[in-house]
């Protein structure tokens, strides 16, 4: 089963444009094979829409706190998301990594999360590339940080999101050969923190300027189990793009 997870970030701007752009993906996901949709919109608009939540369609929140509450003004908790309907979270988005959110606030809130029974999306990804390679460290330090630790059973719920900061909003994706080779690295690190058998149970998607043109050849080359989609999850060129992985051998 592939994943294509739709980021809709602080978009759209009404509600009535983010039921229109979800019953889009609602009708075309009714009929997908391999692939299993996860919409993450705006927390404020997640209940509208976990009703129709089934196999191949699930609502996810854009990030959650480390605490299941308290006194954490403008924060949502795991156990809130749970109660609400919402089957999963992104945590460590490069964007929320920006902001000033440290690999240690980060493995909180992937603990908490899964604790409480949200799938997790936890997003590594390097801001620039170097000649000798040192970003291979950052990504290590990413996933040990964030996993080390986690008992095995709540790996079933854990997706791995690779976003090369520097790839975000280009006009071109990474290139194929670099995404496998990044796949590789990244499945060895898994590897490394548990073990090979568990490392190649924990899906790893990629994100980072993805269409409907270059979709099929990112999960062909690149060696990735689905896709997190960004400005293009908000289009009718998401829902090309849907049918297009989902036709992917």
């Amino acid at each position: 089963m592939r994943t294509v997870i739709a980021n809709w970030k602080m978009n759209p701007e009404t509600v009535e444009e983010a039921k229109r752009i979800f019953s889009g993906i609602k009708r075309i996901s009714t009929n997908l094979k391999r692939t299993q949709v996860v919409v993450a919109p705006p927390t404020l608009f997640a209940p509208l829409f976990v009703k129709a939540q089934h196999k191949k369609l699930v609502v996810a929140a854009q990030d959650t706190w480390y605490e299941q509450k308290g006194s954490f003004t403008g924060q949502i908790s795991p156990t809130m998301l749970v109660d609400a309907g919402v089957s999963s979270t992104i945590i460590g988005h490069s964007e929320r990594r920006a902001l000033g959110e440290t690999n240690e606030l980060i493995q909180k809130k992937v603990i908490a999360a899964l604790k409480a029974g949200l799938g997790v999306t936890l997003c590594i990804g390097e801001t620039t590339r170097d000649a000798d390679g040192s970003y291979f460290n950052g990504i290590r330090t990413q996933l040990a940080s964030a996993l080390t630790g986690l008992p095995r059973v709540a790996l079933a719920q854990l997706v791995i999101a690779y976003e090369p900061v520097w790839a975000i909003g280009a006009i071109e994706p990474m290139n194929t050969h670099d995404i496998h080779s990044m796949m590789i690295f990244i499945k060895k690190t898994l590897g490394d923190i548990f073990t090979k058998d568990v490392a190649k149970t924990i899906p790893i998607v990629y994100g980072g300027s993805v269409f409907a043109e270059n979709a099929a050849e990112i999960i062909e080359k690149g060696g990735v189990q689905g896709l997190l989609v960004g400005r293009e999850s908000l289009t009718n060129g998401f829902l090309d793009l849907l049918k297009i992985v989902d036709a992917v051998k």
